[in-house]
């Protein structure tokens, strides 16, 4: 609901634009959640493929080896 909310009240959209780097994509909160994420492992570019079915099976994987590195402000993976 928020983001059809947002669509409507900021773009006058219905439904979200399919154009990469539409204004209004800024109103799914996947674009900022996926950034957030790459963020806290240390990525410095978004990338558009790792989509949930991505994150989830990465966190399964490292959930129990993650070390915060608290001079680079990131999660680190320890092997």
């Amino acid at each position: 609901m928020l983001t059809k909310d947002c669509l409507k009240k900021l773009y006058n959209l219905d439904e979200m634009p399919t154009e990469k780097g539409a204004p209004a994509s800024f109103c799914n909160p996947d674009t900022y959640t996926l950034f957030y994420l790459g963020a806290l492992i240390g990525e410095k570019n978004s990338d558009e493929n790792k989509k949930y079915d991505w994150w989830s099976k990465w966190w399964e994987q490292n959930k129990a080896k993650l070390i915060w590195n608290s001079e680079k402000g990131i999660f680190k993976v320890s092997n």
